[in-house]
């Protein structure tokens, strides 16, 4: 005789968007009851689409380096400054702590040509380029479609796109985000309440997070030196705007 297996579909209430999730144990059900949301310490956001790639959007090395700005730090600053192109971040494979820098957009005087691009088939830019005021702050990022998830850090002068997603915290908890969301824990979460290729900021803003105050600091550095060993990585390859070398030359 088959085995039977009965579950109270009460353990999927408390799991947003109430999944079958019949494997998940009692232990990580009360996570999502005793666990602020992600919404709650961080902001995580859908970025900018173009709506033609091929006319606004360039690999980095399409373009002179001088007339790419990589540090502007307001949306304001691209109305004085002359510069046309800047770092955009798109998506693309699965990598963690940094990089997948391969691309600019065009943002021109505070993106002029593409808003009237974008108005010119939607009667208002706001249906797809969103979210201005986080333009070129300091994120994380990662591919909203993918099949696994993946956070990358980056600085101000990035603009963030709508399948390069970001995630916007405050300075005390954004090296503790990072390593949180590159954790098992995350993808343990993320596997439950978006058992797919789907990470769009829907799902992200729902994964519970517990900030442990006593072990921050130590995870803080952990996490920033990570980063560093991962940038430096990143740099040894022409990819890379920062490349100078390979370093076994």
């Amino acid at each position: 005789m088959a085995a039977k297996y009965v579950i109270s579909s009460d353990k999927f209430s408390a799991i947003p968007g109430s999944p079958i999730a019949y494997w998940v144990n009692e232990k990580i059900a009360n996570i999502f009851v005793d666990y602020d949301s992600l919404e709650k310490i961080a902001e995580p956001r859908q970025g900018l689409t173009t709506c033609d790639n091929d006319r606004f959007m360039r690999f980095w090395q399409e373009v002179e380096i001088n007339k790419i700005c990589f540090n502007c730090t307001s949306t304001k600053d691209t109305t004085v400054n002359g510069f046309k192109w800047y770092p955009y971040n798109k998506g693309g494979e699965p990598r963690k702590w940094y990089g997948n820098n391969d691309y600019i957009v065009n943002w021109e005087n505070d993106g002029f040509e593409i808003k009237r691009f974008v108005e010119s088939k939607y009667k208002t830019y706001s249906r797809t380029v969103k979210n201005i005021p986080y333009y070129f702050k300091k994120g994380l990022t990662y591919s909203a479609i993918s099949y696994k998830f993946a956070v990358r850090a980056y600085d101000n002068g990035f603009i963030f796109a709508d399948k390069g997603q970001a995630v916007f915290a405050n300075e005390v908890d954004y090296y503790y985000l990072c390593g949180l969301l590159n954790s098992a824990y995350c993808a343990t979460i993320l596997s439950i309440i978006s058992p797919t290729i789907d990470f769009n900021c829907g799902y992200i803003k729902k994964i519970p997070i517990k900030i442990v105050a006593t072990n921050r600091q130590e995870i803080n550095e952990i996490v920033k030196e990570t980063i560093k060993l991962s940038k430096e990585d990143y740099d040894c390859f022409e990819n890379s705007w920062n490349f100078k070398k390979h370093p076994l030359l």
